[in-house]
């Protein structure tokens, strides 16, 4: 992963744990002014954690999780449909026909029904177009 990959509040791993992005810094060598960017992460048990954003890798986005956070699917279409809540017209679609990055299947983040914004293949993707939306939510794992 890149800096720019990231904002603080997201979820990656930091082999083996899930962790949190609390902070990203940058650390320059005094005489070469080389760069090297690393980010704080939260793990489990309150520890925090210095680690080069190099090693970390983001977090497979799942109709798992996103079940887990937006409850069960619904049949829109062959599309699997995620709301984040009756109200919304923000809904994630699992598209099973075309393959991406993502290890399962293909998940397309939509605004209003029809019109398509982007793909969210990990979880801190998912984080990032909730934020970008003014949705303050936080995601469990």
């Amino acid at each position: 992963m890149k800096a720019t990959d990231l904002m603080i509040g997201d979820w990656v791993l930091s082999f083996p744990d899930q962790c949190r992005v609390d902070g990203i810094i940058c650390l320059r060598e005094v005489h070469t002014a080389d760069e090297k960017w690393m980010a704080i992460v939260h793990l489990r048990g309150n520890k925090y954690e210095q680690v080069n954003i190099g090693i970390l890798e983001p977090i497979p986005l799942t109709p798992e999780i996103l079940e887990k956070n937006f409850g069960k699917y619904y049949n829109r279409g062959g599309f699997h449909c995620y709301s984040i809540s009756k109200d919304e017209k923000i809904h994630y679609m699992v598209e099973d026909r075309h393959p991406s990055a993502a290890p399962d299947n293909r998940i397309v983040f939509c605004r209003v029904p029809g019109v398509y914004i982007c793909d969210v293949n990990y979880v801190h993707e998912l984080q990032h177009t909730l934020r970008q939306c003014g949705i303050d939510k936080d995601i469990e794992l």
